[in-house]
């Protein structure tokens, strides 16, 4: 028997919360994520000078793309649905040389709770969120559709503010950090430490 595909699955268990809903946003956010240079793990690497050597494997700086649809069903409470895409520049050193300098596709699957300091059609509404999802790692030279991908649970969490601007249009600022287990982008890599990425994002949107 054919299982259903996770679209399928998704939208049958948002179609509750969309009927339920006395708004709806529609939002697309762009900005930077930064992983800040922390360890995913090590790796082994043969150093001409010194033989086998552990090298860690580090994430950097990316840009950031969002889509996010928002749900508000209750007075402070709202209900929202994203996917960040995002590139971080991952970096192996070795020595005083650097075997990998190259960049990595990361997409995050996350429901959130967002709860707001002012209530449901306030212009402004600054709002705190929490929420938790699935984190993809693209190894370098594999993107979205190549099929080859690790994938760990993850949580989201930070704090933004939505303005309203007219009847039809919204505007909204975010700063979110992401934690995950570090994943195995490499065949003989160690997981030791966590992935945890800053994130940064200015949007425009829809309201219904």
């Amino acid at each position: 028997m054919k299982l259903p595909s996770l679209p399928t699955v998704a939208l049958v268990l948002l179609l509750p919360l969309a009927l339920a809903a006395q708004s709806l946003d529609m939002s697309i956010s762009v900005g930077a994520a930064n992983a800040g240079g922390r360890s995913i793990g090590s790796i082994g690497i043969t150093d001409p000078s010194e033989g086998p050597v552990g090298s860690p494997i580090n994430l950097g700086s990316g840009f950031l793309f969002s889509p996010r649809l928002t749900m508000h069903n209750r007075k402070f409470l709202s209900h929202e649905f994203s996917y960040v895409f995002t590139r971080a520049n991952i970096r192996v050193p070795v020595g005083d040389t650097v075997a990998l300098d190259q960049g990595m596709s990361i997409g995050q699957l996350f429901y959130n709770a967002v709860l707001s300091a002012t209530p449901e059609g306030s212009k402004v509404r600054p709002y705190a969120t929490v929420g938790g999802g699935l984190v993809s790692f693209y190894p370098p030279g594999f993107g979205l559709f190549s099929g080859v991908t690790v994938n760990r649970p993850g949580a989201n969490y930070g704090a933004g503010v939505r303005v309203q601007l007219s009847e039809l249009l919204h505007t909204r600022v975010d700063f979110r950090q992401t934690v995950s287990p570090s994943p195995r982008i490499f065949q003989t890599q160690d997981t030791s430490g966590s992935f945890r990425q800053n994130q940064f994002s200015v949007g425009m949107g829809i309201s219904f």
